[in-house]
C-alpha cells in the first residue's frame, strides 16, 4: 500500500522534561536523546514525522490524534501514561486510533491491558504450558500469604514496567520483609503488589520483530559487580557491558525462542515485543 510511499508519521509519546531526567518515576519516558534518535532513524528513511506529545495535558491526546487524522499514514505510539491507571495507561493511544481509523504499528489495546498486568499475563501463559515462578496478588500488607509459596519471594508492582518499582530489596527472605515491601508497594504505587518465588538464575531478555526472534541476550548475574539478585533499573543502566549474545547452538537457545514465539501469540502480540526468561537449575521461567 505504501510502496515508494513518503508517510507521515505520528509520534506519539511522554517527552522527559529537565526535572524528570533523573527521577526513576519516569523511566519509561523519552529523554529527549531517545526522542531525537528515533526522529532522525524514521527521518533518514524518507519520512516526515509529526511528534505528538502526550504532557502536560495527558488528556488532550485524543484531540492532537483527532486533529492530526488526515496528515498522517500511521501512528508509532510510546506513550507510556495517559492516565493514572497502569494496566491500562498504555492501550489508550491504540484505542483512540481504532476509533478515529487511524493506522498504526505495535500491539493492540486487549494486547497491552493483559501484558500490562502481570499477574493476567501469568494466566494466560500458564495456560500455554509456559512455566512462571508460584505467585499471588495481595492488595494490603495484612492479606495472608499463600501457604504454598516458598521463600524467598519477589514483590512488585502489578502493573509497572521498566522494573519500576524493583529494588534490590525487592527479595524477601521472610514474612517480616515482606510486609515491608507490600506496604512500600500499595502506597507508592497504589496499585496490589504481585508476589512470586525467586528464581535466581540467569536472565534472558528476549526481543521479537514481525515474525523474527532478535539474538537472545544473557545477563550473567555472576558477573555483574555488587552482586545484584534483581534486575532492577540500577542493573539495567550498568549491565550492557556483561550482556552476551547467546550461540544459536547453545542448548535451550531454541526452547527460549520456542517459548518466546508461543507467548508472543498467546497474548496476540503484533509487530514488536521484547519479554524477560530467567532459569532456575537451567530451566527457564517466564518473567
Amino acid at each position: 500500500m505504501y510502496k515508494n510511499k513518503r508517510l507521515t508519521i505520528g509520534y506519539t509519546t511522554n517527552k522527559k522534561t529537565e526535572s524528570m531526567l533523573d527521577n526513576p518515576e519516569f523511566d519509561e519516558w523519552e529523554s529527549p536523546e531517545s526522542l531525537e534518535g528515533i526522529i532522525k532513524a524514521f527521518e533518514k528513511t524518507g519520512n516526515k514525522v509529526i511528534l505528538i506529545d502526550a504532557n502536560p495535558n495527558k488528556s488532550d491526546i485524543y484531540k492532537q490524534l483527532k486533529k492530526y487524522k488526515i496528515e498522517i499514514d500511521i501512528v508509532f505510539n510510546r506513550v507510556e501514561e495517559v492516565r493514572n491507571i497502569p494496566t491500562l495507561r498504555q492501550a489508550f493511544v491504540p484505542m483512540f486510533c481504532e476509533y478515529l481509523n487511524i493506522p498504526y504499528c505495535g500491539s493492540g489495546p486487549q494486547a497491552i491491558i493483559n501484558a500490562m498486568n502481570k499477574a493476567t499475563t501469568k494466566e494466560i501463559v500458564t495456560n500455554y504450558n509456559i512455566l512462571t515462578p508460584n505467585f499471588q496478588i495481595i492488595k494490603t500488607p495484612n492479606d495472608t500469604l499463600n501457604g504454598k509459596l516458598q521463600f524467598p519471594l519477589i514483590v512488585k508492582p502489578i502493573g509497572e514496567g521498566s522494573s519500576i518499582g524493583l529494588t534490590q530489596e525487592s527479595k524477601v527472605d521472610n514474612h517480616k520483609e515482606l510486609v515491608t515491601q507490600v506496604k512500600k508497594i500499595t502506597e507508592r504505587y497504589q496499585q496490589p503488589a504481585l508476589i512470586e518465588e525467586f528464581v535466581d538464575g540467569d536472565e534472558y531478555t528476549i526481543g521479537i520483530i514481525g515474525d523474527y526472534i532478535l539474538p537472545i541476550l544473557k545477563i550473567p548475574f555472576d558477573d555483574l559487580p555488587d552482586n545484584p539478585v534483581v534486575r532492577d533499573p540500577q542493573v539495567k543502566n550498568i549491565e550492557t557491558p556483561f550482556m552476551t549474545v547467546m550461540p544459536y547452538d547453545e542448548e535451550g537457545y531454541l526452547d527460549l525462542a520456542r517459548q518466546t514465539a508461543i507467548v508472543f501469540e498467546a497474548l496476540s502480540c503484533n509487530d514488536y515485543c521484547r519479554m524477560d526468561l530467567r532459569e532456575k537449575n537451567r530451566i527457564p521461567y517466564f518473567l
